[in-house]
């Protein structure tokens, strides 16, 4: 089953008994701290961004805000979205702007097909019967009402680091961004949990038949992990190319009070269902 919301007027309409609420978009602003770090192809990234050793990277001087970009031949591309000069927040790259769609996404100042989504996970009552996840979108910096909140199924434990993966898979599945004329898609959360897996371990994982190579064990969340590879390597088929970008609690606290308003909804699904939106 496949949910559908839709944006009619200044309503937004939830079908399929979606869980939908609003709040307002991150809106756009310099950040500039007096002791910025400048810009150099001798910086390094922070360490959730650096590539490992054993990922071929090709870096590119004249593309100030991304200092790597994968390469199609090898077997685990990189993708992460790393930012040489960490003190540059979401809204300095990714300002408000209509591209080949109707209305306005977060788009790249330097790059007009990359197109920017926050995404957050909340959880209260963590390890109690009574915890409840979700998590939440902001793709819409003029129409807040657009932007969308679910509860997490209950298939599985109720848990953060399950919402925010959550949030990951839906904001790959939420458009065919490739239509709108993007043809890379970044998700800026501040989830480690989610970038670490994503750009260093998840394909390390799968190679090991889903164990963690280090004790054996099972890894956690493996449906919610196999959901995301299996969209990434859909957008990537299509040339669209997925990357993940670490940002603070701080950048993504919009984001991060909607998916915590959203643990207040009662509408809950018992399994997982695609969640899409339509005319948004």
């Amino acid at each position: 089953m496949t949910r559908q919301l839709t944006l009619i007027g200044e309503s937004s309409v939830a079908r399929d008994s979606a869980d939908y609420t609003s709040n307002l978009a991150p809106q756009p602003r310099n950040y500039f701290p007096k002791n910025m770090v400048e810009r150099s192809g001798k910086y390094t990234p922070p360490s959730v961004h650096r590539p490992t050793s054993d990922m071929l990277v090709l870096y590119q001087p004249d593309d100030p805000t991304v200092g790597f970009k994968s390469m199609s031949s090898i077997k685990n591309p990189n993708r992460a979205f790393i930012v040489l000069n960490p003190w540059l927040h979401p809204s300095d790259i990714f300002i408000p702007h209509v591209n080949n769609y109707r209305a306005a996404r977060y788009v790249n100042v330097l790059n007009p097909q990359q197109v920017l989504v926050y995404v957050a996970g909340s959880c209260i009552d963590y390890g109690h019967p009574s915890a409840r996840a979700a998590w939440s979108l902001i793709f819409r910096p003029e129409a807040p009402e657009a932007n969308v909140t679910c509860r997490l199924e209950q298939d599985g434990p109720q848990t953060q680091h399950r919402a925010e993966l959550r949030g990951a898979i839906a904001a790959l599945q939420y458009r065919q961004w490739h239509t709108e004329g993007f043809r890379s898609f970044v998700i800026a959360t501040n989830s480690d949990y989610v970038v670490r897996g994503a750009t260093e371990f998840a394909w390390k994982w799968e190679k090991n038949g889903w164990k963690n190579p280090q004790d054996g064990y099972p890894v956690a969340n493996r449906a919610l992990w196999e959901k995301l590879m299996k969209e990434v390597r859909k957008l990537e088929s299509i040339g669209v190319e997925p990357k993940f970008w670490h940002i603070s609690s701080e950048w993504n606290e919009s984001a991060f009070e909607m998916a915590e308003a959203g643990t207040q909804l009662q509408d809950v699904d018992t399994s997982f269902q695609k969640v899409v939106g339509v005319l948004v």
